[in-house]
């Protein structure tokens, strides 16, 4: 399966007459600034897109904080945003609730008109020159993730893409931009476990899953709480497989551990969880001022999550893990 978001990480250069060469006397501009700027250009580019498709589907939740624009169905539309909503609720519960909702606002689109979707892709590149290769690139699969501003956009195009959920893959890239609004980068098996934990949580259901090759039988979608995870969870002598899982590409023994490890946080010890988070983020910044992908010692990780956890995580997980709470919500059909 072709992954259904790319992300762009790369580092701005300023919007403008690209190729204009800057007078000697001039301050060049810093990187935050750069990143500033092409951030704005984005963001009214954006805002100028949405207002000329005046067919799309404007869904608001959580008062403002989440923004979904569509061309599917205003029912579909509508359940993915409450979908979605939820799941940023369930965030909440460990990290807490944003004060400032216009300062938290993350904005999506779900598409499945292609030209609709490449004239997008066309503005953004029109305004933003440093993404215009990514643009180009991103017409070729289904969709993007933007960090700088918060933005999210999923394509659904059956011919690259067989075996999807428009709403999921929506939701799914939800959790990674609220996860990096709260914390930057993070580990990636980390920030997947949370997605596929929150898919679970919203419809019983994991549908997005990410770098993944081949086909994946329908039963095992609704099944991440079944005696597959269980089985793995009970087998731990440790959690150094997970802890070293660069989650490219999809493995599933340990994908399943990290949705394991991510539901367990957020549902049994949701305290505990946010200070193992905000332990990752510290010792992140401070060794890798940089930036780009966390990489940190499975050593060093197991450090953080007896500090976090106090002892006897592991015999907790696994007990937790012997008979998990029911999925309560109502399945899809």
């Amino acid at each position: 399966m072709v992954s259904p978001f790319c992300i762009s990480l790369a580092l701005f250069a300023l919007p403008g007459q690209e190729g204009t060469p800057v007078p000697a006397s001039s301050p060049q501009p810093t990187v935050d600034q750069q990143v500033a700027a092409e951030a704005e250009a984005i963001r009214t580019a954006f805002a100028a897109w949405c207002a000329s498709e005046s067919k799309l589907k404007q869904q608001d939740s959580l008062g403002g904080r989440l923004v979904l624009w569509s061309d599917f169905s205003a029912g579909d539309a509508r359940d993915a945003a409450k979908r979605t909503a939820g799941l940023l609720g369930r965030l909440d519960r460990p990290f807490g609730a944003p004060e400032d909702l216009a300062a938290a606002r993350l904005q999506g689109v779900m598409l499945k008109d292609g030209e609709r979707y490449h004239a997008l892709c066309d503005a953004i590149s029109e305004a933003a020159p440093a993404q215009r290769e990514f643009m180009e690139s991103s017409k070729n699969t289904t969709g993007f993730t933007l960090y700088s501003p918060p933005i999210t956009v999923y394509y659904h195009d059956p011919a690259v893409q067989k075996e999807a959920k428009p709403d999921h893959s929506v939701a799914h890239s939800f959790v990674h931009l609220e996860m990096w609004r709260r914390f930057g980068a993070l580990p990636l098996w980390l920030t997947e476990g949370l997605a596929c934990a929150g898919e679970d949580g919203a419809w019983g259901e994991v549908w997005a899953y990410w770098y993944r090759d081949g086909f994946v039988f329908a039963k095992s979608h609704g099944d991440w709480r079944g005696k597959q995870t269980q089985s793995i969870v009970a087998e731990l002598a440790d959690l150094s497989a997970l802890f070293s899982y660069p989650a490219r590409p999809f493995e599933e023994q340990r994908a399943l551990l990290a949705f394991a490890f991510a539901t367990y946080g957020l549902d049994a010890e949701p305290e505990n969880f946010a200070k193992f988070t905000g332990l990752l983020r510290t010792v992140y910044q401070e060794s890798n001022p940089q930036g780009g992908r966390p990489a940190l010692p499975p050593e060093a990780v197991a450090a953080l999550l007896t500090q976090a956890f106090g002892d006897g995580f592991l015999q907790r997980l696994q007990t937790w893990w012997k008979k998990p709470p029911k999925w309560g919500a109502k399945r899809a059909a």
